[in-house]
């Protein structure tokens, strides 16, 4: 059997059939991306708690939540968002184009947070 590396196929192809399909803005950003930051932008302008990883999956309706913390970290090295460890179970987010804050997290309680109507 020939290995992936063998056969000249992108790595990407191998693991992402439809990268193409994969809008980007002009930031080089996927849409994927966007929409998290346009979450977590809603929630930083409304001073609410940071949505937790899970929260994110779930109102973005991702499979998992370790999705959108890939995503989250992109965004993060992107320079996009920075990410403030409070302590082991709350964290802060400050959206760079803004400067808006999430409030932290508090440990144990879930706080839902629904995008405000447009």
């Amino acid at each position: 059997m020939i290995g992936y590396r063998q056969q000249n196929i992108p790595t990407a192809r191998l693991y992402h059939p439809f990268v193409d399909q994969i809008a980007v803005s002009p930031a080089g950003t996927t849409q994927k991306r966007m929409t998290i930051l346009d979450y977590l932008t809603d929630a930083a302008e409304r001073s609410l708690p940071c949505p937790t990883n899970r929260q994110i999956a779930d109102a973005l309706r991702y499979q998992s939540e370790d999705s959108a913390s890939s995503m989250v970290y992109r965004l993060r090295r992107e320079g996009k968002i920075l990410v403030n460890s409070v302590n082991s179970h709350s964290r802060t987010i400050t959206i760079v184009a803004t400067g808006k804050t999430t409030a932290p997290t508090r440990a144990g309680v879930n706080t839902p947070h629904r995008m405000a109507a447009e």
